[in-house]
């Protein structure tokens, strides 16, 4: 993040980023926590077994949190303010930037190792290809996560310094981690072919996965922007700024992208209760409050949650693809049944 002397700086400007740092990170703490929560609420729902794709989720969301607590204390420091921060603003920064070094790269992997699980969960290990495919993809992951781990260590040891991380590092994790984003998200798409699902679920479902595209177009975007700035002489400020919000988007794109496939039981759910909530308001309405619902008879139970649990129900026993219900056999098994017994 150093700069040659006599050579302008590009986005060098009058501009604070520290509002911009502090709101886009809040809205990442929202956000994941709200999908985290979301997931773990559809598990109970379900009543399904604790898998280890929801702990994987978990662990990622965890150090989503670290890496969005190094985000606050680099906006607390001035690191990309116009203020000229302080000899100990500058030791804490520093802390912090190392930090998301090892925060980053255990929430990106725990957060893929979960959508790994999730995907062997659905569809097993049957087919050939899949198999190597996931195991491939388990083995490209972990590399990664060694890797990320290696130059966040030598950074730590002083081996390297933040110039080499910004200028050499990043770049190379980056790319990498968007190769593993695009091998990941091909897994499911042969395998859905064999499953028996309405055109609407099946785009339904792929529309799901391919979310997870966001994550690897940030990753390519961060690794361009970050042999830009070498290239450009960006001014450190902006640099910081671009690196620590990209990396974010990131880690936190991932894990709630790893939430959403088993978020449908809650979804249709709360939906079902609010189609019945509004069904009985018309009916009360229409007949010009003169019928009331079962359940206003003196009964002290809610209504939504009443709905909520029998639609889950319902779910549960006669939908044809469920995430959260176990794995999936292909139409060609058992004779032609697209579900497991």
């Amino acid at each position: 993040m150093s700069t040659q002397p006599g050579i302008p700086l590009k986005h060098a400007s009058n501009t604070d980023f520290t509002p911009a740092l502090v709101g886009f990170t809040t809205f990442i703490v929202v956000l994941s926590t709200a999908s985290i929560v979301a997931r773990l609420r559809a598990r109970y729902i379900m009543k399904a077994s604790t898998g280890i794709d929801d702990i994987l989720a978990v662990v990622g969301w965890v150090g989503l949190l670290a890496n969005i607590v190094a985000n606050y204390l680099i906006a607390s420091t001035g690191a990309v303010s116009l203020k000229p921060p302080s000899p100990h603003d500058i030791v804490v920064s520093h802390k912090a930037i190392v930090s998301v070094g090892y925060s980053y790269p255990i929430s990106i992997t725990a957060s893929k190792l979960s959508v790994l699980f999730l995907l062997r969960r659905i569809f097993e290990m049957r087919e050939q290809w899949f198999r190597f495919g996931w195991f491939f993809s388990l083995a490209l992951v972990l590399a990664w996560l060694v890797m990320a781990l290696t130059f966040a260590s030598l950074q730590l040891a002083g081996r390297v310094s933040l110039e080499f991380e910004f200028d050499y590092a990043i770049s190379t994790l980056t790319f990498t981690n968007a190769f593993t984003d695009l091998l990941i998200l091909i897994l499911p798409i042969g395998m859905t072919k064999d499953l028996k699902l309405s055109p609407r679920q099946r785009t339904a479902v792929m529309g799901i996965f391919a979310l997870g595209s966001a994550g690897a177009i940030t990753s390519l975007v961060r690794a361009v922007r970050s042999i830009r700035s070498k290239q450009e002489h960006w001014d450190p400020r902006y640099q910081l700024y671009s690196e620590v919000m990209l990396g974010l988007a990131e880690a936190g794109g991932i894990n709630i992208c790893a939430c959403l496939p088993t978020l449908r039981p809650l979804f249709r759910g709360l939906a079902s209760a609010a189609k019945k909530k509004f069904s009985t308001l018309s009916l009360s309405h229409s007949s010009g409050g003169r019928s009331k619902h079962p359940l206003q008879s003196g009964e002290n139970v809610d209504d939504a949650s009443i709905a909520l649990r029998e639609n889950v129900a319902g779910i549960s026993r006669s939908v044809e693809w469920q995430v959260d219900s176990g794995p999936r056999e292909s139409s060609h098994s058992r004779g032609g049944s697209g579900t497991t017994a």
